[in-house]
């Protein structure tokens, strides 16, 4: 039995994403972020970002709410 935890079951990894936005925004700016960046960021498939959040504009719109 592997010790890492399963990824594919992570209920906070919308929150994680939410988070590691938050923390590109305040590095590097809203201008030079990506959903790349953001995932790699957040340590999640680049896939979630797509099931979590529409888009960008979504994505920002939650992190600052």
């Amino acid at each position: 039995m592997s010790s890492k935890k399963s990824r594919r079951t992570d209920p906070e990894r919308r929150a994680r994403i939410i988070d590691a936005t938050l923390d590109m925004i305040a590095q590097h700016g809203v201008a030079s972020i990506t959903h790349r960046k953001i995932a790699a960021a957040a340590d999640v498939p680049l896939g979630s970002m797509t099931y979590h959040f529409a888009g960008m504009q979504e994505l920002l719109k939650d992190a600052f709410s």
